[in-house]
């Protein structure tokens, strides 16, 4: 989404490069203080696969609310508002998804599921851009509203999926460790 999220900014905002830059800095902030500072606390306090579903659920409402902020509906604090939700988001779901295929995977199997993890991370990377790149171009080559809409709309279909995945993991997840226990 960073790029779209550039081209949303600059549709609906006019914001240029510098001004994205503060936004991503912004994001940043978040993001280092969801990860560095209170993911600690909430693994210890709620475990990595309610955070995984918690991040994935933060990511799917952001990604669908974004489109609807604009300079008369929200303005900048709109914006920072979910940006912010955004980045908690993932901020928890990451680190989250990561521990858990850690726990689940045999200790000699560890770095081939984590391998495998980043893989499918560094694919989406490559072919997301691709599919919003179609997603936001219209009949007339341009971005308008719906095509804003229609890819933060997939955007948050998707991460939905990444939610019911997580919460699909997370009972499996607890299943295993149920079973080792007894």
């Amino acid at each position: 989404m960073t790029y779209a999220f550039v081209l949303y900014t600059s549709f609906t905002f006019g914001y240029n490069a510098e001004q994205n830059g503060y936004l991503f800095a912004y994001v940043g902030l978040i993001s280092i203080i969801g990860q560095g500072v209170l993911f600690g606390f909430f693994a210890k306090r709620f475990g990595e696969s309610i955070l995984a579903a918690i991040g994935c659920l933060l990511m799917v409402g952001s990604l669908f609310a974004v489109p609807f902020v604009g300079p008369a509906t929200g303005g900048l604090a709109g914006l920072l508002i979910g940006c912010a939700f955004l980045a908690f988001g993932n901020a928890l779901a990451s680190p989250s998804l990561i521990s858990m295929v850690s726990k689940v995977s045999h200790e000699h199997e560890q770095g081939k599921a984590l391998g495998i993890m980043q893989s499918g991370a560094s694919l989406a990377r490559a072919i997301g851009p691709s599919i919003g790149g179609i997603l936001l171009n219209n009949s007339v080559n341009a971005i308008d509203k719906f095509t804003i809409f229609r890819t933060f709309w997939t955007a948050s279909g998707i991460m939905f999926v990444a939610f019911l995945a997580a919460v699909y993991f997370a009972r499996f997840v607890k299943l295993k460790v149920w079973e080792s226990a007894a």
